[in-house]
């Protein structure tokens, strides 16, 4: 039975020129069920980046504009010390920085790519950390004016890491490269 809703929703959702990706999904359920709606959309993170599908990246807050992800200790994610691994802190901020800008991807194939990222680390940290990351609705607009005009930009995002406490413990300003293909309709 939910295989044959999921292939309804597909059918439905291509008639319309739309496809289905995690974070649509995660959009399309978030009022009736968030809770599941989170724990879906981690599972499906999992999936869908197996770079870091190790790391147990779990996403705790989405929204349009918003975006939280906590990042586990585990033992992928820690160094000799066993705090958190800044290499792992650098794959946290683009992870974060794609699922928020998937949101708004336009219809086509849409890529979110780390161009550049200066990361400041601010104080001593240990435990699990919470990655958050903001979008302005003007940066969201004009970012997606270039796509359609260029087919690829530019833009700069800051990315924040805060500790148990929630004590700021390091951030992320990171340039990221979009690029869209649109899909070319049929006759």
């Amino acid at each position: 039975m939910l295989s044959t809703l999921r292939k309804n929703l597909e059918k439905n959702l291509k008639d319309r020129g739309l496809s289905l990706r995690a974070t649509d999904l995660a959009a399309l359920v978030e009022g009736v069920a968030p809770k599941s709606t989170r724990t879906a959309l981690s599972y499906a993170l999992d999936f869908l980046r197996p770079f870091s599908a190790g790391m147990g990246l779990r996403v705790t807050r989405l929204s349009d504009r918003h975006a939280e992800m906590i990042l586990p200790v585990r033992q992928r994610n820690v160094d000799a010390q066993g705090r958190i691994h800044e290499g792992a802190l650098f794959t946290a901020a683009l992870e974060v920085a794609r699922l928020l800008w998937l949101r708004h991807a336009p219809i086509g194939d849409f890529q979110v790519h780390m161009k550049d990222c200066v990361f400041h680390i601010l104080q001593d940290y240990s435990g699990e950390l919470r990655v958050r990351m903001e979008l302005p609705e003007t940066q969201v607009e004009t970012v997606l004016a270039q796509i359609r005009g260029r087919q690829m930009t530019q833009t700069e995002v800051t990315v924040h890491f805060f500790d148990a406490k929630e004590k700021s413990i390091a951030e992320a300003h990171v340039t990221l490269q979009l690029k869209h293909q649109p899909v070319l309709s049929a006759p």
